[in-house]
């Protein structure tokens, strides 16, 4: 009987809380609002990291403390990656996961779920390794077309960096774009031109990026025509899209195998069969023979 008001309490303090962090985050957009400055959201997260963000944001600085440099440089290459790098820190991140894993805790307690429970440990680097894959596919799909813009514009007379700029100033922002233009940035610091294309490679994590940087940077420095190169490399990697899509079709198709096998075809017996055996074990199917 004594659990039962402790479980009740612990609800009502978790609930007040979070409708305290809650509304301490609603002032605050507010007021960033009515200043006219950019909300710092994370690109792409999903629902559930932007509800919990009152509180990772909260709880991040206590993080900030701990000495892990193998952790922190993984997760540096991970957030690279993903695109997460300057959005989502190391310290925030394990103030996510923290929050997320009390949460399915608390939950778990209540209702005695164990896949809550799991959820909350392998939630957190499920979701940052899916942004990873997203954030790949999404480069790879756009890559040829952008290529394609490059060799138009330099073969009609800009420069190289002259057409990244016009398409970084025409094209909406995505993954690629978006680091197109950080390159552009990085170079107007101040650093050189073959340093902003190896940013580039480094940050995209993508093996076309960083073939299709190698041939830039080769066609340069043996004096040939970037466009020519660019225009090669574009037919090059629509070819290699076109494959990819065949090979993800094929595994399409051994994927449905599994469901069809084990869930459609026993419904749909079950369906067909299920009212003839029935009216034939309780004998009203006495015409049968």
């Amino acid at each position: 009987m004594v659990f039962i008001p402790a479980v009740s309490a612990l609800v009502f303090v978790s609930a007040y809380i979070a409708m305290s962090l809650l509304l301490d985050e609603h002032d605050r957009r507010l007021a960033a609002t009515k200043l006219g400055q950019v909300e710092d959201t994370v690109p792409g997260d999903s629902p559930i990291v932007r509800f919990l963000r009152p509180a990772w944001k909260t709880f991040a600085p206590s993080f900030a403390g701990l000495k892990v440099p193998r952790a922190r440089s993984a997760y540096r290459e991970l957030a690279l990656s993903a695109g997460l790098e300057g959005s989502l820190t190391f310290e925030e991140f394990l103030a996510f996961c923290s929050v997320f894993f009390c949460g399915c805790l608390a939950v778990f307690v209540l209702s005695r779920s164990v896949v809550l429970l799991l959820a909350g440990g392998i939630y957190p680097a499920l979701w940052i390794y899916e942004r990873v894959k997203v954030r790949k596919g999404a480069i790879a799909r756009e890559l040829p077309a952008v290529v394609d813009m490059l060799a138009l514009s330099v073969e009609a007379g800009l420069s190289l960096f002259g057409a990244i700029e016009r398409i970084c100033a025409k094209k909406k922002g995505s993954f690629l774009i978006d680091e197109m233009r950080r390159m552009l940035k990085f170079i107007e610091l101040g650093a050189s031109r073959r340093d902003g294309l190896g940013l580039l490679a480094d940050r995209c994590r993508s093996r076309d990026v960083s073939s299709l940087i190698t041939l830039i940077l080769q066609a340069e420095l043996l004096g040939a025509g970037v466009g020519q190169v660019l225009k090669q490399q574009a037919g090059y990697l629509r070819g290699e899209r076109f494959r990819r899509a065949e090979r993800m079709g094929a595994s399409a198709a051994q994927k449905l195998l599994f469901p069809l096998v084990f869930c459609t075809m026993p419904a749909t017996f079950i369906v067909i069969f299920g009212p003839v055996l029935i009216r034939f074990m309780s004998g009203d199917l006495k015409w049968i023979g």
